[in-house]
């Protein structure tokens, strides 16, 4: 269970946007929440709280405001963030190995291809690497959890990547 309480964030958020609203808006907030009997706080799984529950106090929020999810949860707005459950190294034993997956799901090897070589679980998620391990004429493997399959990058050359558009 989470310590955290969870529906503090509703009160916080619902406090900042009435604040915001005209006077008649206001009003029918400030009564809204004033009849609820929701309570502030409640006790929730981290996974809940993460990934999302129903919640009165996040519809009667959606009410006034358009949300594009349907459950409150404090990951459920993020891009490419997934519930899967990877095993990796941590390169305490061997650097090298530092952030390679072991099991995806619990699982050392998928089953969807035909072949063993293809269903092999190998790399990293493409969040860390081996220090030392980038050098010309390298290979770094990422493992795809949505293509179920293994992409290898080979050393090329240096480059420069600029942010903020092209000068």
């Amino acid at each position: 269970m989470c310590n955290r309480d969870g529906r503090e964030f509703f009160f916080q958020a619902a406090v900042n946007k009435i604040g915001q609203m005209d006077l008649f808006q206001r009003l029918l907030a400030s009564g809204a929440l004033e009849t609820s009997t929701s309570n502030p706080f409640v006790n929730l799984s981290v996974h809940s709280l993460l990934w999302g529950y129903n919640d009165y106090m996040f519809d009667l929020g959606k009410l006034f405001d358009s949300v594009p999810f349907e459950q409150f949860g404090l990951m459920v707005p993020k891009v490419n963030v997934s519930v899967d459950e990877l095993t990796i190294h941590t390169g305490a034993h061997n650097i090298s190995k530092l952030g390679a997956i072991v099991r995806f799901n619990g699982k050392s090897k998928m089953d969807h291809w035909g072949s063993e070589e293809c269903n092999q679980i190998e790399g990293s998620d493409g969040s860390q690497f081996p220090p030392l391990l980038v050098y010309p004429g390298s290979r770094l493997t990422i493992y795809n959890h949505d293509l179920c399959r293994r992409i290898p990058f080979d050393y090329v050359s240096e480059g420069e990547v600029r942010f903020g558009g092209e000068e």
